[in-house]
């Protein structure tokens, strides 16, 4: 019996009626007892009365033989035993296969769902419920299409023909309405004899990873961009360079060559065609050096208190030739009184770039208008012009460094740089600016300032 018991045997013959206190009906109920590697067991007995075989069966043998044995029949048994040994090791290996299987399904990372051939929901992960949010009892007897993605009858047609969908990038809706993106596939189930009887469909959030893609595919087009954009830009800094550095060196050798004969207007006016090339030139090696600083986190600020007034009329000042030469108007209430803690010389850089932009672009006999009011605590300053209008789409690109845009269909002049500086100018006096375009009607640069300063405060002694 405990060799019996411990399962070293698939098959055991043993008579009802053993030596010592022990029967067959004992061994039966001690090798009922043990687990799925238990032994077949067959009982030898002369009983024959139905309610006797009853017994035996209960007690746990798997069947009986009367005696006399007959050695036919005996062989006949044994024959049936070993199919009925081969089938319960197959279910047991199935089962076992099957609670692996289901083990792996319960616990993987990939939300599984299997439904029905009509999309009946019948089995729901716990990767789903961390998925979508509905737990398998909200889930489980409801229809597929509970999740709100794709014409979910033509995935289903595929695959009751037979034809899995794989790696399908989809949408699906969460319990709280929040929308990810999935890559879905969906599988034909079918029975042992090939039947089909359901499907199975595995999701995998793959919304970060799209993310991540479609970060890096705006960062690829922003740096082409940018590249463009440098290309560009060192193509005009030929022209920008060249043209004031021509007028310097041309009008120089003018002044060698008739500083003798030429009478003193005409050399005033040459003089200043010098002084205004020059001046040229060193307001772009000056956006350089800014836009080098900024670019390397170096920019300083130096606050002072300052009235705004003077700040506003010198930077009016700096312009005013520029705006005669176009018989541009520049208009405007400057008189506002009291005074502001920032950086005067960059609040002036910030007044001087709006409005030598505004001059450019707008028509001969045209007008740029200045605004300035105090509101609560800061201070707020508009230029206004009637150019051609910028585009909506391109009101961002004006900040960037080295962009132009067309602006009543030709290109911006300049290096591009000017309004990158005032944007960032602006955001180091903790500031903001914003800009209204209208097409065909002008358009709006409006700098707000904070009136207090950052860092050491100096009384200012002029503009």
């Amino acid at each position: 019996m405990a060799r019996a018991s411990r399962g070293r045997y698939q098959l055991v013959l043993a008579d009802w009626v053993l030596p010592g206190e022990v029967d067959g009906l004992a061994l039966c109920r001690r090798v009922r007892e043990m687990r799925d590697e238990r032994p077949h067991v067959i009982v030898l007995t002369v009983r024959d009365r139905p309610e006797e075989i009853e017994q035996v069966l209960q007690a746990g043998a798997d069947d009986y033989l009367p005696k006399p044995l007959l050695p036919r029949l005996v062989k006949t048994r044994i024959q049936v035993a070993e199919w009925q040994l081969a089938e319960r090791l197959a279910r047991v290996e199935a089962e076992a296969a099957r609670a692996r299987l289901a083990s792996v399904v319960e616990f993987s990372d990939d939300a599984i769902v299997t439904m029905t051939l009509d999309g009946t929901i019948t089995d729901w992960n716990c990767a789903a419920e961390a998925l979508f949010g509905h737990s398998a009892e909200e889930a489980v007897g409801q229809h597929v299409s509970m999740l709100d993605g794709d014409p979910v009858e033509e995935i289903l047609d595929c695959v009751r023909r037979g034809m899995p969908v794989r790696h399908m990038e989809a949408v699906r809706h969460r319990k709280d309405g929040e929308i990810i993106e999935v890559s879905v596939t969906f599988s034909p189930i079918r029975d042992r004899a090939g039947k089909l009887t359901g499907v199975s469909s595995i999701l995998r959030d793959i919304s970060e990873a799209k993310r991540h893609e479609r970060e890096l595919r705006a960062a690829w087009k922003a740096a082409a961009r940018a590249n463009q954009a440098k290309t560009a830009f060192l193509s005009s800094m030929s022209h920008e360079v060249r043209t004031p550095l021509n007028a310097i060196v041309g009008f120089s050798d003018l002044l060698l060559a008739e500083r003798d004969s030429m009478d003193p207007a005409t050399m005033h006016g040459t003089i200043e065609n010098v002084s205004v090339a020059a001046s040229d030139l060193l307001k772009l090696a000056d956006e350089m050096l800014d836009l080098a600083r900024i670019e390397a986190g170096r920019l300083a600020l130096h606050p002072e208190e300052f009235l705004v007034a003077d700040v506003i009329r010198n930077a009016i000042s700096i312009v005013s030739h520029q705006a005669l030469r176009k018989e541009v108007r520049l208009v405007g209430p400057i008189a506002l009184e009291g005074d502001m803690v920032a950086d005067p010389a960059r609040v002036r850089q910030i007044l001087f770039n709006l409005l030598t932009n505004a001059i450019k672009f707008s028509p001969v006999g045209g007008e740029v208008r200045i605004d300035v009011e105090r509101a609560s605590d800061a201070i707020v300053l508009a230029v206004g012009d009637l150019d051609p209008g910028i585009p909506a789409e391109d009101i961002e690109r004006i900040f960037q460094p080295f962009e132009q845009v067309n602006v009543g269909g030709r290109a911006r002049e300049g290096t591009g740089l000017g309004l990158a500086i005032v944007r960032e100018l602006v955001h180091a006096h903790g500031g903001r600016i914003h800009v209204s375009s209208a097409l065909g009607q002008g358009s709006r640069f409006v700098v707000t300032l904070p009136q207090g300063g950052r860092g050491e405060t100096r009384r200012s002694t002029g503009p």
